[in-house]
């Protein structure tokens, strides 16, 4: 592994705060003025706050700061230039009397840093507590205003001592017995991986692309391998710190643990156990999940702790559980999160703009998938399932596995894990068995965060209790709950999964490795407390509120209103970078000899010229005369038009009037979604009168008489009927 780069200039400022310096204020000594208060340890170091002191009650010592509501800040400190990276630890004695009062660490821009905690790790039988806030400054900072103080955020009297600040050069991690994943990067590598990270923080998001891809060698089950990582996760909790979220790709011939592309990431990221207990229980229903546990990490020798590891969608997956290789569909998300990245350039809440009706289908795999035949034909049929559930075109049971789709929403009211359940989220398996989709939980947690139980919160109700008009991507939900067959299957499953004999008997089956997985969490975060008896509660809390709610189902399925789609005013001036981009969907329709056919969807609220195709994202090589034009898309109908060019090319070129700068969007290799699968359209196509040489009608029964019958067609028994065969037949 090559050195680490360090770089020196001949102008150098004095660190303000050092690192391994620390500072302790018990609130007994003032300056001259009386207005701010002493540091124990160095008497040149000032807080202010200095009024509020108090020998009323005091942790240490005779004095505390006694702050009011008032008078609420005390014990700040002002670093006017902090620096990029620092680690800090701040700790402080409280004493309230409703939990009120915190710590507080914040940039002058709370948006950049702002971290709080008034969460107890300590509590003495006198009613001092002690707050402890671990600070990590953003990659971005250089030399930022940081200010630390205590709050109080109540509406009593809240002493507060003992403040200590200690600036360490690196968070140190706990042992651990258990083999580490081990990462190693070289140095180029690993400041690639840096300069991402920074470019994330100043973006506000973390947007990958294949070129963020590096080279690595993973060490695990007593191996040394190849490997590729890159950063993952979209919000920066999972870049904040020095405990990063990778992703990893095993080489050809590797695998860790039986995986070939997992993910890892703090534990906090996924609720801690909720996640594993989630899983679990997914699993011993045959529901698709993905496997996921715990793991020490190491970066470049460097111990980071405990990680949550977890599966990616490939066809290890499927195969692990007893599934046929069949293609892994999502919903593609990039346009959601260059609107994200748009408004916090923007500083400003969400700007409207069609990303849910933008959003194409996409395979996981997409390169393997399009270069075999079968996964191909398989994806085209999974698109067209999950084009047809995204606008709302056929019902459920004609595009999910409905008893597998019902147990997943059951399962989630008792796990509450519905972070995954977003539509951007969502993720579904092509079965090429009965050609119909599967749902594939997993991330289920987003943080750490306590249940909300209650009818309320239920996804049915929240589904019918809407209004009457909806977000088109809301319409998910809806569709599902005012469908008899999906929620006749849903309530079934609620009831059984809300049994207490259900949840004792799984939680019994996983208790030794969760018992394990519990101690591993405890050593690197000791206020981790899992709480046993969540599911038993919450299954309590869903069979009270149960009649009520199918009572309501059917009520609303059977006087069923019509909703309508939430009308917007799209923004038709983001060319914030490259977002017009975002907004322009472009299919490879077909090919002959040397032409191709490109069909063009515009989403974008505005009206846009096309200007032509190319081999790569450069520049154009195959212009359109004259230039076709595609009216703005306004929220009813998508423009839609159809060019020929060259077969060679991967890229759609187009401008915005008004505008001199062109555009560029990935041309799909593969056509539009549109009309039905092989499947739908034989189960259409089938007619009773098709079967009239054979069959016999009587009622909902098909009886097939006495004597023999030569059948040289498929056979449909449609929905309701039964079918019998008379003696001798």
């Amino acid at each position: 592994m090559g050195g680490f780069l360090y770089l020196s200039s001949s102008c150098h400022r004095n660190d303000e705060f050092p690192e391994n310096k620390i500072y302790v204020c018990g609130a007994e000594k003032l300056n001259s003025k009386g207005d701010k208060f002493l540091a124990d340890n160095d008497s040149v170091f000032y807080f202010g706050g200095g009024k509020l002191q108090s020998d009323i009650d005091a942790y240490s010592g005779d004095h505390s700061a006694l702050t009011t509501p008032a008078k609420a800040f005390g014990f700040s400190y002002k670093i006017k230039h902090a620096g990029p990276d620092w680690y800090m630890k701040l700790s402080v004695w409280r004493k309230s009397k409703d939990g009120k009062g915190v710590v507080v660490a914040s940039a002058k821009d709370p948006k950049n840093l702002y971290l709080a905690t008034a969460v107890p790790v300590e509590t003495l039988d006198n009613g001092w507590e002690k707050l402890e806030l671990e600070v990590y400054t953003p990659p971005t900072f250089y030399r930022d205003e940081l200010t630390l103080y205590v709050w109080n955020n109540g509406t009593d009297t809240i002493y507060f001592d003992d403040l200590t600040i200690e600036r360490l050069p690196k968070k140190i991690y706990p042992q651990y017995k258990e083999q580490p994943l081990s990462i190693v990067l070289d140095s180029s590598k690993y400041l690639k991986i840096l300069k991402k990270r920074k470019q994330a923080f100043e973006a506000g998001i973390l947007q990958t692309s294949d070129d963020d891809w590096v080279k690595a060698i993973v060490f695990g089950d007593s191996n040394m391998m190849q490997a590729k990582i890159r950063l993952k996760g979209d919000w920066l909790d999972h870049l904040r710190g020095d405990k990063w979220s990778f992703r990893i790709k095993m080489r050809k011939d590797y695998a860790w643990n039986r995986l070939r592309v997992f993910s890892v990431q703090t534990p906090l990221a996924r609720g801690f156990l909720n996640e594993w207990v989630s899983h679990k229980f997914f699993d011993a229903e045959d529901i698709l999940t993905t496997r996921y546990g715990f793991i020490p990490l190491m970066l470049n020798n460097e111990p980071k702790g405990l990680y949550a590891w977890e599966e990616h969608f490939v066809k290890q997956l499927l195969e692990s559980r007893d599934r046929r290789e069949g293609p892994i569909v999502k919903f593609s998300e990039d346009a959601f999160w260059q609107i994200q990245k748009y408004a916090i350039w923007l500083g400003e809440e969400w700007p409207q703009m069609p990303y849910y009706q933008t959003a194409v289908i996409k395979p996981f795999k997409q390169s393997k998938t399009v270069e075999s035949p079968g996964l191909y034909r398989q994806f085209l049929n999974a698109q067209k399932l999950a084009w047809q559930y995204k606008n709302h075109l056929m019902p459920p049971e004609k595009i999910f596995d409905i008893d597998k789709l019902a147990k997943y929403y059951a399962m989630l009211e008792l796990t509450q894990g519905r972070h995954g359940m977003a539509w951007h989220n969502q993720r579904f398996y092509f079965n090429p068995v009965i050609c119909k989709l599967e749902p594939i939980a997993f991330d289920g947690f987003a943080d750490y965060t306590k249940l909300k139980p209650g009818i309320e919160n239920n996804f049915a109700y929240i589904a019918l209790n809407s209004g009457d008009t909806l977000k088109e991507n809301n319409f998910l939900n809806y569709d599902l709950f005012t469908d008899s067959v999906f929620t006749n299957r849903y309530l079934h499953y609620v009831k059984k999964y809300s049994d207490p004999e259900f949840i004792d008997r799984n939680m019994k089956a996983i208790m030794p490795e969760l018992l394990v997985n519990d101690s591993l969490l405890k050593l690197e975060f000791p206020q981790y407390e899992f709480d046993k008896a969540r599911y038993r509660e919450v299954a309590a809390d869903i069979r009270s509120y149960l009649p009520e709610l199918e009572k309501m189902i059917r009520d609303k399925q059977t006087g069923r209103a019509k909703l309508y789609s939430r009308k917007y005013h799209y923004s038709d001036s983001a060319v914030f970078e490259n977002t017009p981009a975002f907004f322009v969907n472009a299919y490879l329709e077909k090919t002959l000899d040397d032409s191709a056919m490109i069909r063009i969807d515009n989403y974008f609220p505005g009206e846009i010229i096309l200007l032509g195709t190319g081999y790569n994202s450069k520049y154009v090589t195959s212009y359109q005369y004259p230039e076709p034009k595609l009216k703005a898309y306004s929220g009813d109908d998508v423009h839609s038009t159809t060019i020929v060019t060259d077969t060679g090319s991967r890229y759609l070129f187009f401008m915005v009037p008004g505008g001199i700068e062109s555009f560029v969007t990935e041309v799909l290799p593969w056509p539009h979604p549109a009309g039905l699968t092989p499947q739908q359209q034989l189960v259409k196509n089938a007619r009773l009168d098709n079967y009239t040489s054979f069959l016999k009608v009587e009622g909902n029964n098909l009886i097939v008489p006495a004597g023999n019958h030569r059948v040289s067609i498929p056979v449909i028994i449609p929905k309701g009927y039964i079918l019998k065969f008379e003696a001798g037949a």
